[in-house]
């Protein structure tokens, strides 16, 4: 089969469904860690020792996504068969959601935004989470 007709044939709407959710919780988060700072400064200071870290934090935060969406994927959508084709079409719902998420004005984005590292952090995650389903 060529790679064009299995990249047509991935079960996108389940795929993008994971991403979605998995992005909603990571939204949470970023919220919850946005009110956290700006009400207790012992937060807001861990949230700055923590960040000064730069793209280990964003590495970290790419494999939680990751592993969370495979995760997600695994248990949640039974009717995805999970193969090396379609973790990377996970990632690249994953990606896209974060994109979005990373455009809407509304939401904070202290820790889950559009970077190299969290992309990085995506692929790691989800492979590593996943790593049975690779053949």
């Amino acid at each position: 089969m060529d790679p064009w007709q299995r990249f047509t044939q991935q079960p996108w709407w389940p795929l993008f469904q994971v991403a979605a959710v998995t992005l909603l919780l990571a939204a949470a988060v970023d919220i919850l860690l946005a009110l956290g700072s700006r009400q207790w400064a012992v937060v807001a200071q861990s949230l700055n020792l923590i960040f000064s870290w730069g793209l280990l934090v964003a590495v970290v935060a790419g494999i939680g996504l990751g592993a969370l969406g495979a995760h997600i994927c695994e248990h949640w959508q039974t009717q995805v068969y999970l193969n090396l084709a379609s973790l990377w079409a996970l990632v690249l719902c994953l990606s896209v959601a974060l994109i979005v998420k990373t455009l809407l004005p509304f939401l904070p984005h202290p820790l889950f935004s559009l970077s190299y590292g969290t992309i990085l952090g995506i692929v790691i995650g989800t492979f590593w989470r996943s790593r049975s389903h690779w053949r």
